[in-house]
């Protein structure tokens, strides 16, 4: 436990620094009502959208089952790595009901943590069949159980993914042959789906000195390692908007795609 907070020490420092930092901003906190039922839903797991919330509780639930079996006989069970483990498990689920979700400038952070959380638990896991033999079985019944499960999500998700390659297509094949060099690009009606904010980026792939208006909501922060200075001219420049055009036909799956259109 020593050595584990010795080597926390300088990503622990630097973490402090970072926040202490950043402006001020307005805190924002997720109820404890909604910590329990994203941490019980799993939503971490969760890409695209509701569809995948029986798939993400069921592989939440049988971790939390195996989890109260490994107890059934814990007085056998305890060692000292078991102990560190479960003390990282707790310290995890004390952050995630304690620090904001946001302040205004950092966000996302319950997601993150619930994720070390369950990557602690499955550690303990680990740990605790491995020191009772009684436990092996249901160990190899729950890798079987929740690989089955994944194998059912990998399908889930391989309609959503073949969505978005033909965006990624066509983004190519306009950033190769119809985005000139030396213009200013404005998008317009660009889809809210979490998968469209970056992606913009592929229609300057092939152009020379393309720059993308509001793209990256990152530019204006203090950590980003670029400057944008707004004294450099754009005199010279073209100007032309892209507009996304959403695809109807995305009934099926959670995702809907949007083919875009030059102006």
């Amino acid at each position: 436990l020593f050595s584990l907070l010795v080597v926390s020490v300088v990503p622990l420092y630097f973490s402090i620094l970072f926040i202490l930092k950043q402006p001020k901003g307005m805190y924002e906190y997720i109820p404890f009502s909604g910590l329990i039922d994203e941490l019980l839903h799993g939503r971490v797991l969760v890409v695209f959208g509701e569809p995948e919330l029986g798939i993400s509780t069921t592989i939440v639930l049988l971790v939390i089952s195996a989890v109260l079996i490994s107890f059934l006989k814990y007085h056998e069970l305890f060692s000292k790595a078991i102990y560190i483990s479960l003390g990282i498990i707790f310290f995890c689920l004390t952050l995630y009901f304690a620090l904001p979700n946001s302040n205004g400038f950092i966000g996302y952070v319950s997601v993150r943590l619930s994720l070390l959380f369950f990557v602690s638990l499955i550690i303990y896991l680990s740990l605790a069949y491995r020191e009772n033999e009684y436990f092996n079985f249901l160990f190899l019944f729950f890798v079987v159980a929740v690989t089955l499960v994944s194998v059912k999500r990998t399908r889930q998700f391989w309609g959503n993914y073949s969505a978005m390659n033909n965006n990624y297509k066509e983004m190519l094949f306009v950033a190769k042959n119809v985005i000139p060099n030396n213009c200013i690009i404005y998008l317009k009606n660009k889809p809210e789906h979490w998968f469209f904010p970056h992606i913009d980026n592929y229609l300057g792939v092939f152009s020379e000195n393309v720059v993308i208006i509001e793209s990256n909501y990152e530019l204006a922060q203090k950590y980003f390692p670029l400057i944008e200075n707004s004294e450099e001219s754009l005199k010279g420049l073209k100007v032309i908007e892209v507009e996304f055009n959403l695809d109807g036909s995305g009934d099926g799956y959670v995702y809907r795609g949007a083919f875009i259109s030059i102006k």
